[in-house]
């Protein structure tokens, strides 16, 4: 009796001792992207007794009072399935931070933003555009680069370089987390398809917004999110390639991977003498890869990497020069030869704690040596005749050293914040050129006036030393607006040297002091500002006010710049985005070192050191509709002031002869416009894709001749048509496309120029029971207004046989490429007043013996 009765008292005692106890939860709700949820509804459950809360706009929710460490958790929101978690937590103390939690987006009905179609579901959803693998028609081992040429949107070039509405994908993450690797066409072709489930398109603002959830301006670019599957727990991967071909071609490859969720390793290398493009490309990489998600407080991700490319490009270029005078046309041949090494190695440690206190260290250096040696053979006509022979060889040593220090840090109250980002960056660059430069110059009537001999040693030294802070403090002012401080400082700190030797008549090398010379060019920028953002129902806008104020050399300049941001949900299937930024463009060290520069003693370079800053005021106009038919628009306008532009002036000497002496000034007027759609629509369960792609640039471009303005004006339009068709036996992508340029000049003697382009494409791959496929690829194009020496036709046929062995473990290929040897490039660039058309040498053709080894192996 006694027993019950000490029993009772103590089991009431701990019921009084936990009754008096209260205890504070929180946590941070979260999507797959690990963007943060606003305005979630949360439950806390305990018995018959229930708390309610929604999440503030960083996704945080907090209960201070409750009685017991033991509870249920609900959270809703629309368009993501419903969470239900229990929790049971130890006595430990009275604050509960959990960790985040994270809501799977709902497939199975049409919510607010996310579509599903018959093919590929779409999410729209603040800065992020996220693509289902599952509902692609992908055969067995698929590469994940097959994957993205069949997303809206999405470019891939003949050289693997990636484009999302004409912005460059600069970098690729794992569920949210960075991969420490810049060329990340090599890492598409490494990560196992089958180990994903997402691929998101995210705009990149910067480390800072990253952390803080809080974006300014306009995007620099686009990144690459893969969600790995929920049920993953690891995959481990090993494929080894081979193959030997005609015309000492080799293609050997080799990579290992473990893909899991919190955990990557990819090791991988590559030696490859088959690669498109310009010029005989041979390449040798080497990468190992490593993340690692340790605890729920500490990450890291690392890289160790290697490069060595050699190639040599053969090309021949004609080029329109315009002059108060008339028209200098040169023609030339040129064989360039270049040749790098490169090791790198970069790591990141992360500490996140349980009050979401963030603090990021990155370390990275790297070490490159190049050889670059050019020779050409140009003929210059029109205003002035002159046959010029010019060698030049170049060694440079490239060091370059980084470190990046990020944090965070949350108050007590629910989303005021903390954040800052410092970065050290060293980089440096010794050249040494040795330059032959032999002229002839000739009379109207092609009689030889004067010969012109010149040999020159340069040798160079630039050191750039960049400092980078930034810092934010957010402060809410209710559940849906806030504002923002921020003070950003870079400075930059150039230094070159140039020490210039010129043989003289005896041949014997002498400093030329009047071309030597020391110049330090620093640059110090403040900016400061204020943000208001404010979401509410189906609009979201910030507003803001910076201030700039910069310092270079002995110049300076001010600005007052207003940012705006509105991004407004027109319906459940399309969202409007408007967007203003305006950012300083600083003149380069060439433009403002006032020292003549005669390289190239034809057309000497001369700086202005009085030259201002220009700002470049950047208008951002995006809307997305997706519902069965997916459409992307974009409009951009950019107009510049104060921009730097060239001043061409003519110098004659005694004998007539002529010179082109380039110098620099300030001048308003210039401008960018440009636009780019893509609208795709898929049939029958899509096993067949209609894609129609188009974008439009004008650049209205001011130039001087003899002090005396000028402009031109470039236009270009693209428009094009694909359709791929995925069937069991077959896949079919071909398209259609034409490029008009065209550039007309204000000097009236100057006729427009216009150049046409036809692309047709065939790929196609045939597939004959579970182990034979046949490939056929066929590129022609069709170009109209190129100089003659420039203008082809090119066809580029290619054929591939395959045979699968061993549950597609192990392959056999044979694969011709170039069959009928046409394939060239052919392109045209504009700068100033000078217009180049360019033919370059590409891969020959041959054939290739491959055998491929490719092993899987999934955990669940």
């Amino acid at each position: 009796m006694i027993r019950i009765k000490l029993f009772v008292a103590l089991f009431f005692l701990v019921a009084l001792a936990q009754g008096q106890n209260k205890y504070s939860i929180d946590a941070i709700v979260k999507d797959s992207t690990g963007q943060v949820l606003i305005g979630a509804n949360v439950w806390i459950i305990k018995g018959p007794d229930s708390f309610h809360t929604i999440t503030d706009q960083n996704g945080h929710f907090t209960f201070p009072q409750i009685s017991t460490p033991i509870f249920n958790i609900r959270i809703t929101l629309l368009g993501y399935e419903t969470y239900n978690n229990k929790y049971n937590y130890p006595l430990i103390n009275n604050h509960i931070q959990l960790p985040d939690i994270l809501l799977n987006i709902k497939t199975n009905i049409l919510k607010e933003v996310t579509v599903r179609s018959q093919i590929s579901p779409i999410t729209l959803k603040e800065d992020t555009i996220e693509y289902n693998i599952s509902k692609f028609h992908l055969r067995d081992n698929a590469l994940l680069d097959e994957l993205l040429r069949r997303l809206p949107g999405i470019e891939i070039d003949q050289n693997g370089s990636l484009k999302f509405m004409g912005q460059p994908i600069s970098k690729i993450k794992i569920n949210g987390k960075d991969f420490m690797i810049n060329n990340i066409k090599d890492l598409i072709r490494v990560i196992p398809l089958e180990t994903l489930d997402r691929v998101q398109i995210l705009d990149d603002y910067g480390k800072l917004a990253e952390i803080t959830g809080r974006t300014q301006g306009i995007a620099a670019g686009k990144v690459i999110n893969l969600e790995t599957k929920n049920t993953l727990n690891t995959t481990q991967n090993l494929k080894a390639q081979l193959g030997v071909g005609t015309s000492n071609r080799i293609q050997s490859n080799f990579n290992a991977s473990s893909i899991g969720n919190k955990k990557q390793i990819i090791l991988y290398g590559t030696t490859d003498n088959t690669i498109p493009g310009q010029g005989e490309i041979v390449s040798s990489r080497g990468a190992f890869l490593f993340r690692n998600q340790i605890n729920d407080l500490f990450y890291t991700n690392g890289g160790i990497f290697a490069d060595h490319e050699s190639n040599k490009l053969q090309s021949y270029n004609t080029t329109q020069n315009l002059t108060s005078e008339g028209i200098l046309s040169i023609n030339s041949n040129s064989t360039t030869t270049s040749t790098y090494n490169n090791y790198s190695l970069a790591e990141t440690i992360e500490y996140k704690d349980k009050k979401r206190n963030k603090i990021s260290l990155q370390l990275s250096g790297e070490r490159k040596k190049q050889t670059d040696q050019n020779n050409t053979i140009s003929s210059q006509t029109g205003l002035q005749h002159i046959e010029q022979s010019y060698s030049n060889i170049t060694h440079a040593t490239i060091p370059n050293l980084r470190t990046s220090l990020y944090g965070i840090h949350q108050f007590n109250n629910p989303g005021e914040l903390l954040a800052f980002s410092a970065t050290y960056n060293y980089s440096g660059n010794t050249s040494y050129q040795n330059i032959i430069n032999a002229s002839t110059y000739y009379n109207s009537d092609d009689t030889a006036i004067k010969d012109s001999l010149q040999y020159q040693l340069l040798n160079k030294q630039n050191n750039a030393y960049n400092i980078t802070f930034q810092s934010s403090y957010i402060k809410p002012l209710s559940t849906t607006a806030s504002f923002e401080i921020l003070y950003n400082l870079k400075s930059n700190n150039n230094s070159f040297e140039q020490e210039t030797q010129w043989a003289d008549k005896e041949g014997k090398m002498k400093i030329i002091d009047s071309l030597s010379n020391q110049f330090d060019y620093r640059i110090t920028e403040h900016k400061s500002g204020i943000n208001f953002n404010n979401k509410k129902g189906k609009i979201e806008y910030t507003i803001g006010v910076y201030y700039h104020f910069a310092k270079y050399n002995s110049n300076q300049s001010q600005w007052l710049v207003p940012n705006l941001n509105i991004k407004y949900q027109l319906n459940k299937t399309s969202r409007l985005s408007l967007h203003y930024e305006g950012h300083p463009n600083y003149p380069d060290n060439q433009q403002l070192r006032p020292i003549t520069d005669r390289t190239n003693p034809l057309f000497p370079i001369i700086g202005n050191p009085d030259l201002k800053a220009g700002l470049y005021n950047i208008f951002l106009l995006e809307y997305s509709l997706v519902k069965k038919s997916i459409l992307f628009i974009n409009i951009r306008y950019t107009p510049i002031t104060n921009q730097t532009v060239t001043n061409s002036i003519l110098i004659k000497d005694t004998l007539n002869t002529v010179t082109q002496e380039t110098h620099y000034l300030n001048t308003n007027g210039l401008y960018l416009l440009s636009g780019n759609y893509s609208w795709s629509h898929p049939f029958d369960e899509g096993k067949y894709q209609l894609f129609f792609e188009g974008n439009a640039n004008l650049n209205n471009n001011i130039y001087y001749l003899q002090n005396l303005r000028n402009s031109s004006q470039n236009l270009m339009l693209t428009q094009s048509i694909r359709l791929g068709i995925y069937q069991k036996w077959i896949e079919l992508n071909t398209s259609t496309g034409y490029t008009h340029n065209q550039t007309t000049y204000s000097l009236s003697q100057t006729p427009t120029s216009q150049i046409g382009t036809w692309n047709l494409a065939f790929n196609s791959k045939f597939f004959a029971g579970p182990s034979w496929s046949f490939w056929l690829d066929l590129n022609k194009q069709f170009n109209s207004g190129y100089a003659n020496g420039v203008s082809a036709n090119p066809t580029d046929l290619a054929a591939t046989i395959e045979k699968t062995f061993l549950k597609k473990a192990l392959s056999c290929r044979l694969q011709g490429f170039n069959l009928l040897n046409q394939n060239i490039g052919i392109a045209q660039t504009i700068s100033g007043n000078t217009t180049t058309q360019t033919r370059t040498n590409q891969l020959g053709r041959y054939i290739l013996l491959s055998l491929i080894l490719d092993l899987k192996k999934t955990k669940k």
